[in-house]
């Protein structure tokens, strides 16, 4: 039976001005269930990318997949001040440490990373969300959560008062109507920030990733800022919106200081935070080609 610690408080507690921005990502959260279900930790991000590009799989299942991004100091400090005073969930047996249960999680390829159906890995939480807590520092903190548990700091807290965060939030977001952030190129609240786009044209990296059958596998990587910030020119000034859907060939990932935009490509479309749009060029045979970085 499980019991709440006097301590209701995070022993590693997490301060609000040296937070950069949280990014909370949520598969299936408002699914009811009966008997246990699951996502896997090891994995989380890759179900979560996969059920983010595969629409056809994601409907067919019932699955959905939610994302936030906490930026303003306003809503910083709630999150910090909610998640300071869970109070420490501890067992009268011994419970597994959430480092012990990272260790005996099995990957996207068990199932997909699903636990249900038969299908368990012996995570005593339903994990539904994954939170990371990017500090000004550059340090990432990671935490797992079910609908009443948090792990993070290799600690179990109970997490009613976050999940309610959570729900609420994602529910205030389907509320709102998109914002364009460039004339003809709207983005919705619904995953990340509508802003975030723009930290594409400041990325300092890009990867290139090819599908083969379901996998991901890395096609290259590329340092060269100048062609990174005229692709992310390109993506961001040329494209016009479309209700194309796309079976995506390649993944392009900006990378820059705590911050990573995904993008998935077929030819001249892409697809960014769920909405397709189209270059006027094919973008695939371009991000497809061998880049030579030469004077």
């Amino acid at each position: 039976m499980g019991i709440i610690s006097a301590n209701a408080e995070l022993r590693t507690p997490i301060k609000a001005e040296k937070v950069d921005s949280v990014i909370i990502r949520t598969i299936d959260w408002s699914v009811t269930s009966f008997g246990h279900y699951g996502i896997d930790r090891k994995a989380f991000d890759k179900l979560y990318e996969f059920l983010l590009t595969d629409s056809i799989f994601r409907e067919k299942e019932g699955m959905s997949v939610d994302s936030i991004i906490i930026k303003d100091d306003i809503s910083k400090f709630l999150f910090s001040t909610i998640i300071n005073y869970l109070p420490q969930y501890t067992l009268e047996e011994t419970m597994l440490s959430p480092n012990e249960i990272w260790e005996k999680s099995k990957g996207f390829e068990y199932n997909m990373g699903i636990m249900a159906d038969g299908y368990y890995n012996g995570d005593p939480l339903e994990i539904r969300g994954k939170i990371r807590i990017y500090l000004k520092s550059g340090e990432i903190i990671t935490a797992y959560m079910s609908h009443t548990l948090l792990d993070i700091f290799n600690e179990h807290y109970i997490a009613f008062n976050l999940s309610i965060f959570i729900s609420n939030y994602l529910s205030y977001m389907f509320k709102q109507k998109a914002k364009p952030i460039k004339e003809g190129i709207p983005f919705p609240d619904k995953d990340y920030d509508y802003r975030g786009a723009l930290k594409m044209a400041s990325a300092d990296s890009i990867k290139i990733y090819k599908k083969v059958e379901q996998r991901w596998l890395q096609h290259q990587t590329i340092n060269d800022t100048q062609y990174i910030s005229k692709l992310a020119d390109d993506i961001l000034l040329h494209s016009k919106g479309t209700t194309t859907k796309i079976t995506p060939k390649f993944k392009i990932e900006f990378y820059g200081d705590s911050f990573c935009v995904p993008i998935y490509v077929q030819g001249e479309l892409f697809e960014l935070y769920e909405i397709v749009y189209r270059m006027p060029y094919n973008l695939e045979d371009h991000i497809s080609k061998p880049f030579l970085n030469t004077p």
